[in-house]
């Protein structure tokens, strides 16, 4: 019986049946991983370079307003850089002004993406801030 591929590692880590961490065996799952460790490593975070996201500085921008744009901008970073073949279908950022269960000085983001060139491939990662 032939193996799966084995693309990247699913966090968090765990024992898996294919080898010694589960893996991920598609693209969309692998993708995903690689968009969701992209935003929530922060820019410097790493030592071999400079991967990352801007978002943990955001949510102490002054106002709502300027943390939903600087939010959007610097997704739109992101996926200019290390995603150009996604496209950003949906971006929508709650503040605690719009759901209670949003702690101080934290955001809920909700983004839905697509594969360019691939009709109906889309997926969403949801992450607080």
């Amino acid at each position: 019986m032939p193996s799966l591929p084995q693309i990247n590692f699913k966090l968090p880590l765990n024992m898996g049946d294919l080898g010694p961490f589960d893996m991920n065996t598609n693209t969309k799952d692998a993708v995903r991983e690689n968009l969701k460790l992209t935003i929530l490593t922060t820019k410097g975070e790493r030592v071999i370079n400079e991967v990352g996201s801007k978002y943990q500085f955001d949510v102490f921008t002054q106002t709502k307003d300027e943390v939903k744009a600087a939010i959007t901008d610097h997704t739109n970073e992101i996926f200019n850089i290390y995603f150009p073949f996604l496209n950003i279908e949906s971006l929508e950022i709650f503040t605690q002004d719009e759901n209670n269960a949003i702690e101080d000085n934290q955001v809920y983001v909700k983004l839905i993406y697509s594969f360019k060139g691939v009709e109906g491939f889309t997926d969403q990662i949801n992450f607080a801030i």
